[in-house]
């Protein structure tokens, strides 16, 4: 949410500007600080997770997706997090089978 409102223009300016780009500093940093935060905390949340939280660990990742699109290479960069999720994890059948009906 943040990044899209740093991308949007600067309230209070009475001419439109265009939005800042994501793939051009300071978003740049901002957007692959928060995909590197993602995993990290992807990876930390599954460590530990019980089977009543994987729907809310799905909303994170829905919510991850949408950040990751962001970055012009962000839905490789998903997709290899999701790849790397069902190899890691697949102890979890439960949540990998969530993980696949929603991710593929």
């Amino acid at each position: 949410d943040i990044l899209r409102r740093c991308s949007m223009s600067a309230p209070g300016k009475s001419k439109p500007s265009r939005p800042l780009s994501y793939d051009r500093s300071p978003l740049r940093q901002l957007l692959e600080s928060a995909l590197a935060a993602f995993v990290t905390t992807t990876h930390s949340r599954l460590t530990s997770i019980s089977p009543r939280h994987y729907a809310e660990f799905i909303d994170f990742l829905t919510k991850a997706r949408e950040t990751f699109l962001l970055a012009s290479d962000g839905h490789i960069q998903f997709s290899q997090l999701i790849e790397n999720i069902k190899t890691a994890y697949k102890g979890k059948k439960k949540l990998i089978a969530l993980v696949k009906d929603r991710f593929g």
